[in-house]
């Protein structure tokens, strides 16, 4: 009997895309820090910066919804989350027992995720959470290993969940991939 090869596990494209564009946010928050300290622009910093912050949460949305609707094979369309808060929030909660991915945007506003009686699928879930001028609180039952890769810019990523013990090989594992402008993004036990 011939033994099936397995592939390996490639980086979901969305999240591959929400990390190219990071050292843009660099690069265009550093230009125009030099425009304004070289004096190439007068006025008001923030008569400058609301526009530009409003419409890259724009693109962001954008982005995030360009690639909503395709699954990768094997994913059934209970196992993943698309929540998006704009002046205001969705809690949202999931109890899959293959947990593939969610994607969380909050503008102004906040997200709430409950994954406290879901579990991640073999291979681990993924969340890609953007939140600028506001926030997203992740929740996750203890035991699970989290990861996380963050760009904060004005902003904070925290990882608050509390490791019981050293955790298995086996632990279902979580990784967040996250952008937080000007707001917050907590991953933790309890709502509080």
């Amino acid at each position: 009997m011939a033994r099936r090869r397995r592939r390996p596990r490639r980086a979901p494209a969305r999240a591959a895309a929400g990390i190219a564009h990071r050292p843009l946010l660099l690069i265009v928050a550093g230009g125009v820090a030099l425009l304004f300290t070289t004096d190439a622009v007068h006025g008001d910093v923030w008569a400058y910066l609301w526009p530009i912050a409003v419409i890259a949460a724009g693109i962001m949305v954008l982005g995030h919804r360009r690639g909503a609707g395709a699954l990768p094979a094997g994913v059934a369309r209970d196992d993943t989350i698309v929540a998006t808060g704009i002046f205001g929030g969705p809690s949202v909660a999931s109890s899959s027992q293959r947990f593939h991915s969610a994607s969380l945007t909050a503008i102004f506003g906040g997200v709430t995720l409950d994954l406290r009686h879901a579990t991640p699928a073999p291979d681990g879930a993924t969340i890609t959470a953007t939140a600028a001028f506001g926030g997203i609180d992740i929740l996750v039952p203890r035991g699970w290993r989290i990861t996380t890769s963050s760009t904060p810019l004005f902003a904070g990523v925290e990882d608050k969940t509390e490791a019981a013990g050293e955790l298995g090989q086996d632990a279902p594992r979580l990784h967040v991939d996250a952008l937080a402008l000007f707001g917050g993004i907590a991953i933790k036990h309890d709502k509080h």
